[in-house]
C-alpha cells in the first residue's frame, strides 16, 4: 500500500491498496495500530476547513435514488489531461473491453435504462466500470470509464427485484456482489447490491425502509468489516435484520460458493431462522460502536480510543450480530441418533477394515436392521428408516446378500432399501449434484410407500466412487468429506463410505488422515487373516471415532452362510449374513502387531547403524550418541516398505507416508530424533 500526508482525511493520512482483494479499512486499521493512533476526534466543521484550505471539493456522494435522476453531464479533462473518453454514443451498453468475461457484464438499470455497468475480466485490473454521461454540447448519451460527479447511486437488482411492488412483503437478501444477486434471483429470492463489500453508500438504508433485510457475506475480512456498515446504515429504517455468515466455507467464498456446492434455498432459509436478529433502533453514543461525529468509511469499525479513554464494551446483541455465540445462548438438545449412540440421524462416517473383514456384508446387515428396527449389534434402532447403497463395486452380489438377511433375521420382502448400480464419479461436484436430485427423489418415494425418511446412505467403497487419484492427498479426501456431506445434508441423511484399512490394521484407515479427522464417525472392521490361506477369524466390529461417546470395542462377530437356492447342476448358491456374538464384547483383541512403517523402520535403523553409525555430540555440544541420518536411512528404509502401488508416483507417495509416520512413532519406539548442522539426526535412547 501507498500512505501519504492529507491533513483533512482521518487522523491526518491518506492511503491506497493496489492487490486485488485488498480490504482498505482493514489496512487503516494496521497502520493505525502500528502507529499507535487512536480515533480522528475532529469535527466535520475542522475537517471541512481543511479541505477548503487544500482546495478540496466539498460535495458528498448523493443518496441512492431509483427513479428520477437526470443524466450526469461527462466529465470535463483536468488540467493537462487528455479529454475524456466518449465511448458507445447513442448505445445502451459500452463497448467490449479486452479480457472481459462472459457473463460478469452486470448492467445497474434505473427508470428502465442502464446508469452503470460494472463488467469483469482478466487482463489488467480485474473490474472496470461505464457510467452513462450526457455530452451536453450535442445533447447525445454515451458511456465513460469514470464516475462522473454528482453520480447518483442505484443498487443493482435481478428478475427478483426486491423494490418492484411486488416483493414489497418479502424478505430482502443483500450480499456483496452481483453474481451473488444473479445466484439469488435464480430462486426467486429478491436481492441487491451496490457492488461489493465495502460499497454501501450514505442513506442507502432508507431504501429498506420497513424492510426485513438479511445481510449475506463473504466469508473475509472485507465481508465482515462491510456487514458492521450496512448494519449502520440500516439502523433506524429496516424493521428487521439478520446476518447470515459462511464461516463453514473457505476464506473469501460467498453464497454462490454455497448454493453451488450443494446449499439449497431450504437450507438457506434454515440459516436466515437461525441467525440472531441484529438490534435496528437508531443508533447513539451508549449503544453504537459509532463516534458521534460521521465515521469515514475507511475508519476502522471498532475505533481505537484515545490513550486516556477506557474501551466502551459493546453490547452483548453486537457480539452476536458478527458472530460471536455466548455459553447459555443456545438451549441444550439431546443429540438424534438413528442407531442409538453410533450412528447420529445425520452427518457422515465411515466403515472401514482389512480385507476379508466383511464390510459390505456389516453394512447390509445394518440397512436390514434399519429397515426393520431391530438391535444393531445390541444399539438400540432409534428411528426406521431406509437405505440407499451406491455400489461402485460388487454390485452384482448384493441381491443375494440382501436376500440372505432377510431368510436369516427375518423381514418383509420389500424393504426401504434402494441402490445405484451406476455409480457416477463422486469427485465432480456436478455429478453429485445431479445426484442429490435423485436423492431427493428416492427419499419422497420411500416416504410415500413406506412412511419412513431416506436415513442412510452408503457409498461402497469410497475409493471406486470417488476415483481418487491419490488417496494420501489431503485436499481430495477434504473433497471426498465435503462432497459427501453434499449428498446427506439436504435431507438430513447419515451418509456411511466403506473404506480399506492399509496393510497392517494398526494403521487405520488407508490413505490420508483427512478421511479420520472429516468423519464424525468411523467404525472399524478387524480380524485375523491368513495371508497365505486366506482364513479368517477373530472378527469384531469397533468405535474407532465418536465425536459424541466413547470409543472401544463393540462385539465380535461371526459369518454364517445361508443357502438360497440351487443352481443348474443342483448345487446350493447363497450368501453370508453377520452373526453378531454380544456375549463376546469382553474378549481381550488379538495381540498388537506392529505396523509396517515402525517395523521397516526399526529394521532400517539396525542395518544402517551397523554400516554408518558413528559418534556424534547432540546439537553439537550435548551428550555424545551413536546416531544416523535421515539420507543414510532414507534408502534402506524404502527398500524395506513394500507396497503393492504398480504407479511409481503412487509407490513413492505411500512411502513417504509411511516414512513419516514411523518419524512421527519415533518418541514412542525407543528412538530419538533432532536436527542440527543441516541433518535429521536418529539414536536410540538405550544406546
Amino acid at each position: 500500500m501507498s500512505i501519504w500526508i492529507e491533513e483533512s482525511a482521518p487522523n491526518g493520512y491518506a492511503l491506497k491498496c493496489f492487490r486485488v482483494g485488498d480490504d482498505q479499512a482493514e489496512h487503516r486499521h494496521f497502520v493505525n495500530a502500528e502507529a499507535k493512533l487512536g480515533p480522528d476526534r475532529r469535527t466535520d466543521a475542522e475537517r471541512s476547513a481543511l479541505r477548503k484550505d487544500a482546495g478540496q471539493s466539498e460535495s458528498r456522494s448523493p443518496a441512492p435514488k431509483l427513479s428520477d435522476v437526470p443524466v450526469p453531464e461527462m466529465t470535463p479533462p483536468e488540467p493537462g489531461e487528455r479529454a475524456t473518453k466518449f465511448q458507445a454514443v447513442g448505445r445502451r451498453e459500452p463497448p467490449p473491453v479486452a479480457g472481459e468475461l462472459k457473463g460478469r457484464r452486470h448492467a445497474y438499470i434505473r427508470d428502465g435504462a442502464p446508469v452503470r455497468f460494472k463488467i469483469k475480466k482478466t487482463v489488467g485490473s480485474p473490474w472496470i466500470d461505464f457510467y452513462r454521461v450526457l455530452d451536453s454540447k450535442t445533447g447525445r448519451t454515451g458511456w465513460q470509464a469514470r464516475r462522473p460527479a454528482g453520480f447518483v447511486p442505484c443498487p443493482y437488482v435481478a428478475s427478483a427485484n426486491p423494490f418492484d411492488p411486488v416483493f414489497s412483503g418479502e424478505t430482502v437478501f443483500w450480499p456483496e456482489g452481483e453474481k451473488d444477486v444473479d445466484t439469488l434471483a435464480r430462486f426467486d429470492l429478491p436481492a441487491f447490491t451496490f457492488g461489493g463489500a465495502t460499497d454501501v453508500p450514505e442513506g442507502c438504508g432508507e431504501l429498506l425502509a420497513g424492510r426485513d433485510v438479511v445481510i449475506l457475506p463473504d466469508n473475509d475480512g472485507g465481508g465482515r468489516i462491510g456487514t458492521r456498515t450496512k448494519i449502520t446504515e440500516l439502523a433506524g429504517h429496516a424493521s428487521r435484520v439478520r446476518v447470515v455468515d459462511f464461516s463453514d466455507l473457505e476464506e473469501g467464498k460467498d453464497v454462490t460458493d454455497w448454493m453451488e456446492a450443494g446449499g439449497t434455498v431450504e437450507a438457506l432459509w434454515q440459516r436466515v431462522d437461525a441467525a440472531t436478529e441484529v438490534p435496528v433502533a437508531a443508533p447513539t453514543r451508549e449503544d453504537s460502536f459509532e463516534p458521534t461525529e460521521a465515521r469515514a468509511p475507511d475508519q476502522p469499525v471498532l475505533d481505537q480510543p484515545a490513550p486516556d479513554e477506557p474501551p466502551r464494551i459493546p453490547t452483548l446483541d453486537e457480539f452476536r450480530a458478527v458472530g460471536f455465540v455466548f455459553d447459555g445462548d443456545t438451549p441444550l438438545e439431546p443429540p438424534r441418533y438413528i442407531v442409538k449412540p453410533l450412528l447420529p440421524a445425520k452427518g457422515v462416517g465411515i466403515l472401514g477394515g482389512q480385507s476379508g473383514a466383511a464390510k459390505t456384508f456389516s453394512a447390509i446387515e445394518l440397512a436390514n436392521c434399519l429397515a426393520e428396527g431391530r438391535d444393531f449389534f445390541g444399539h438400540r434402532v432409534v428411528e426406521r428408516v431406509g437405505t440407499l447403497i451406491i455400489a461402485a463395486e460388487g454390485a452384482g452380489t448384493l441381491a443375494n446378500r440382501l436376500d440372505a438377511v432377510r431368510k436369516a433375521k427375518g423381514g418383509s420382502k420389500n424393504q426401504p432399501i434402494v441402490r445405484r448400480e451406476k455409480v457416477p464419479n463422486l469427485s465432480d461436484p456436478a455429478q453429485v449434484l445431479e445426484l442429490q436430485r435423485w436423492i431427493r427423489g428416492i427419499d419422497a418415494w420411500m416416504r410415500r410407500k413406506f412412511g419412513v425418511r431416506l436415513g442412510l446412505i452408503v457409498i461402497d467403497t469410497l475409493i471406486a466412487a470417488f476415483g481418487l487419484q491419490d488417496e494420501n492427498n489431503s485436499a481430495e479426501a477434504q473433497r471426498v468429506i465435503t462432497h459427501m456431506q453434499m449428498l446427506g445434508e439436504p435431507i438430513d441423511a447419515f451418509v456411511l463410505a466403506v473404506h480399506h484399512y492399509g496393510k497392517d490394521e494398526h494403521t487405520g484407515l488407508r490413505g490420508s488422515s483427512a478421511y479420520r479427522a472429516g468423519a464424525d464417525v468411523v467404525l472399524s472392521l478387524l480380524a485375523e487373516r491368513n495371508q497365505a490361506t486366506g482364513e479368517v477369524k477373530g472378527r469384531s466390529l469397533n468405535k474407532a471415532k465418536l465425536r459424541d461417546g466413547e470409543e472401544g470395542r463393540i462385539a465380535g462377530f461371526n459369518l454364517r452362510f445361508v443357502e438360497l437356492g440351487t443352481d443348474n447342476d443342483d448345487e446350493p448358491f447363497g450368501a453370508c449374513v453377520v452373526e453378531p456374538d454380544l456375549d463376546a464384547s469382553a474378549v481381550a483383541p488379538p495381540p498388537r502387531k506392529e505396523a509396517l512403517p515402525i517395523r521397516a523402520f526399526r529394521e532400517a535403523f539396525h542395518e544402517v547403524m551397523i554400516q554408518s553409525g558413528r559418534e556424534v555430540e547432540v546439537r553439537g555440544s550435548g551428550p555424545r550418541v551413536r546416531a544416523i541420518t535421515l539420507e543414510e536411512l532414507r534408502p534402506e528404509f524404502r527398500r524395506r516398505y513394500t507396497t503393492v502401488d504398480t504407479d511409481e508416483t503412487k509407490a513413492d507417495a505411500a512411502i513417504r507416508q509411511g516414512l513419516k509416520r514411523a518419524i512421527d512413532a519415533c518418541p514412542k519406539q525407543g528412538f530419538e530424533t533432532a536436527t542440527w548442522g543441516g541433518e535429521k539426526w536418529f539414536w536410540r535412547v538405550d544406546a
